[in-house]
């Protein structure tokens, strides 16, 4: 999954995670679902604002690899990015903070 996004007009953040299919399914019908606004943080100390989880799932693609790629890209850089990690614990935030179940890694 990666999110490309900017803050006020002068900072693009580009983040990743690797995630499986259940897992790229399960955060792409929650956002979907998602109507309030959603806050994602830049992790220091300001946001991105959404009207809702589809603009912001408006941001992010999903691409697939091969488990060659997979291995590559974690031996390098992990499974994510800070900003990835970022926009995993926004999303759980968001929705917690609506009472609402995020668990897209059970």
């Amino acid at each position: 999954m990666f999110y490309s996004g900017n803050w006020n007009d002068e900072i693009d953040v580009d983040g990743f995670v690797i995630l499986n299919k259940k897992q790229t399914n399960y955060i792409s019908k929650f956002l979907r679902k998602f109507k309030d606004q959603i806050s994602i943080s830049l992790g220091f100390g300001e946001d991105v604002e959404y009207e809702n989880g589809k603009e912001l799932l408006d941001e992010i693609t999903f691409q697939e690899i091969t488990s060659d790629e997979c291995d590559a890209i974690k031996k390098v850089f992990g499974e994510s990015n800070d900003f990835g990690d970022n926009l995993i614990l926004s999303i759980k935030q968001n929705a917690e903070d609506k009472n609402l179940e995020f668990k897209p890694f059970e």
